[in-house]
């Protein structure tokens, strides 16, 4: 199974207009920060409602229990040193890897490091799989099995205009498109991107699109 050219095209421009840039506001977020104990402290939290007080559970962190997260945390903060001395994406992930924890993750270990690096503006080389970016990227290509990595060249010519970090998003984000029956998009007109799904009673009719 391939997906279509025009189909992969349409994906690109609706990430591009509609999920990204919620992406790159966390990144300058980070880089906002004083300090990489700042950006660790900030670990699991909504950064929508940070500002606020909230303190909103991240998508990604609200079935973590909140005793791993604070031990990740404390782990983590104390491979600071180290983490200062690291000059790549990689030696960052393999520091904050050290750090693992019972009930912490490889989603967990790489959004870590994706808001350590973007504190100190440090760039993949590669797509990291995981959870749903290894399911994306697997119907995308047609394979069953796939390492821990993989280099963006790999994948089809239409997506080499986005980032490593695009990428990562991209493919967890839409990896339920890249299917010989995919549901339809609708993209509004302020770039806010419904998706309508046929023939699956498991999903809702209508979900927003939100990021991975």
């Amino acid at each position: 199974m391939s997906v279509k050219h025009d189909w992969l095209v349409l994906l690109v421009d609706t990430y591009n207009t509609g999920i990204k840039p919620k992406r790159q506001s966390e990144e300058k977020f980070y880089r906002g920060l004083q300090d990489l104990q700042a950006v660790v402290d900030t670990f699991g939290t909504d950064l929508s409602t940070h500002a606020q007080v909230k303190k909103k559970r991240h998508g990604h962190a609200r079935r973590i229990k909140a005793e791993a997260i604070a031990a990740f945390k404390v782990e983590v903060s104390l491979k600071i040193p180290l983490i200062q001395q690291a000059d790549t994406w990689d030696a960052v992930h393999r520091i904050v890897t050290k750090c693992k924890v019972p009930g912490i993750g490889d989603l967990a270990i790489y959004d870590m490091t994706r808001a350590i690096c973007a504190h100190r503006r440090l760039a993949p080389l590669h797509i990291d799989l995981h959870c749903g970016t290894k399911v994306g990227t697997r119907r995308l290509l047609g394979v069953k099995k796939l390492g821990a990595t993989i280099l963006k060249t790999d994948l089809p010519s239409e997506l080499q205009c986005l980032s490593e970090l695009d990428l990562e998003d991209f493919l967890c984000i839409f990896k339920d498109y890249f299917v010989e029956s995919p549901p339809h998009l609708q993209v509004g007109p302020t770039c806010s991107t419904k998706v309508v799904v046929r023939g699956c009673r498991k999903r809702p009719p209508v979900s927003t699109f939100q990021a991975c």
